[in-house]
């Protein structure tokens, strides 16, 4: 029932919304502001029960692929808007 809500990126360690297509890091406070009124308060209470039994990287540290990816599935693709990985100085930066 999640899954059409979430999905749970195990190679980087991420929650993804499938409603948005993006990366959350704050799952809690992302479902309470932007999806109040299409999920329910007990879906809502599901999601956080089941992100506080995930590890889950913040942005900060998350881990950059040492090979190039096409795209991270779930998330949006964006025309024109991609970001580089600067393997010396582990930074991503959009070109």
């Amino acid at each position: 029932m999640l899954d059409m809500y979430i999905i749970y990126n195990e190679d980087l360690e991420i929650l993804i919304c499938r409603i948005c297509k993006i990366g959350v890091t704050g799952v809690h406070r992302h479902f309470a502001r932007n999806h109040q009124i299409e999920i329910s308060l007990e879906n809502h209470q599901k999601i956080d029960e089941h992100a506080e039994n995930l590890i889950l990287r913040s942005v900060k540290d998350m881990l950059i692929p040492i090979h190039e990816i096409e795209a991270i599935e779930e998330i949006e693709v964006i025309e024109d808007f991609k970001y580089t990985a600067g393997f010396e100085c582990q930074e991503m930066y959009d070109t």
